[in-house]
């Protein structure tokens, strides 16, 4: 029997496509974390993306926080233009959120904040954008993920427990 596309990667589609208009419009042309946040927030039901979408803003905002003020504070005070001093810098900084989001008992939005730490530390370029307008624009990026996989999950054919869909989305996984 042929494996068919079920309506879980559909949506997920649907969500990246209109993620990437939808910024491409707006001025934003790197489209990337609201492409990876619909992704990730897409699930089988609206409960469980819901959850995935809280964490991963909740994430986003607190690596864009502690990614900034690392930036600000790494190179402004330490040679950040050497290898060895950037390979222990950077590790403190995901150990600090680690353990900061374990503490808080917000173990779901770890690996996004850790993730948006490194774009910041790593990616952003101080020539090209102001470090606020680039963890600002991660921030929006990722809300427009979530609010555009939300509401495809919501309105384009919603899932319901009653009905067969289960097969669909065990496609899907």
């Amino acid at each position: 029997m042929a494996k068919r596309v079920g309506m879980r990667n559909f949506k997920t589609v649907l969500s990246v496509f209109l993620c990437i208009m939808i910024l491409e419009i707006t001025g934003i042309s790197n489209p990337f974390f609201a492409c990876i946040t619909a992704i990730f927030v897409m699930q089988t039901d609206m409960h469980t993306s819901l959850e995935k979408g809280v964490s991963r803003l909740i994430g986003t905002v607190f690596g864009s926080i502690i990614g900034s003020l690392s930036a600000i504070i790494f190179y402004k005070f330490l040679p950040m233009d050497i290898l060895l001093v950037r390979a222990i810098v950077i590790p403190l900084g995901i150990m600090l959120i680690i353990y900061t989001l374990t503490s808080l008992k917000l173990d779901d939005a770890i690996l996004i904040s850790c993730v948006v730490f490194l774009a910041i530390i790593m990616i952003w370029d101080s020539n090209k954008t102001p470090l606020i307008r680039y963890a600002l624009e991660r921030i929006n990026s990722t809300t427009v993920g979530t609010l555009v996989a939300l509401s495809v999950n919501r309105f384009i054919c919603p899932y319901d427990p009653n009905c067969n869909n289960k097969t669909e989305d065990a496609d899907n996984k």
